[in-house]
């Protein structure tokens, strides 16, 4: 009698953890969009897949059942916000990733941040390795401009006949100010506005 033998195909499969980090604030509430797109050749990888993801209210929403589905043109859109991650597990390998920031309609990001890593898209080929796509976005402060002014009224006397100095500090609670070098010094000696300086923070 004849020897049967089994012949077991294993399919190899890797994994892409997308990363979201931010620099320049320590707020972590605001919400960044991404889109995923998975193609193999010219064909578009769709259908479900599981996900590992930081515990989050939001991402429970997002990821129901720790799955992620991928549509016909093979994309899938999710946020993250700072240090919050997903990864995408079950991939078959020989697959192509691409992982976009998104910044339009409906998924603006926050404003005030630039995205600086990567500077354009995350992309790779999913091997038996697992992948990783770290997306940094540095929080930058609007530039905002303040003048500061007074009025100097003197009575009883000749206006003349003193020279009064004002000097402008930047200070803080528990800050000496007396050490430091003040920013502007205006000097009067009649009556009217001391004068209008002004200051730009960035």
């Amino acid at each position: 009698a004849g020897t049967a033998e089994a012949f077991i195909n294993t399919r190899k499969t890797g994994e892409i953890k997308v990363l979201k980090q931010v620099e320049g604030t320590s707020d972590k509430t605001k919400v960044f969009w991404f889109i995923m797109t998975l193609t193999k050749g010219t064909d578009k990888i769709s259908g479900t897949y599981s996900v590992e993801v930081t515990a989050s209210g939001d991402q429970a929403t997002q990821f129901p059942q720790n799955k992620i589905t991928f549509n016909d043109a093979g994309q899938a859109i999710f946020s993250l916000k700072a240090d919050e991650y997903v990864i995408v597990k079950s991939l078959p390998t020989g697959v192509t990733y691409t992982v976009d920031e998104l910044n339009e309609t409906g998924h603006k990001m926050p404003d005030g941040y630039g995205k600086t890593t990567p500077t354009d898209v995350a992309t790779g080929t999913i091997t038996e390795t697992p992948s990783e796509a770290d997306f940094i976005n540095t929080y930058h402060l609007d530039t905002t401009s303040i003048s500061f002014g007074g009025l100097k009224t003197i009575e009883g006397r000749d206006s003349t006949e003193k020279v009064f100095s004002f000097k402008l500090y930047e200070t803080k609670e528990d800050y000496d100010y007396t050490t430091k070098t003040p920013f502007s010094v205006k000097t009067t000696t009649t009556d009217g506005p001391i004068g209008t300086t002004g200051r730009t923070y960035t």
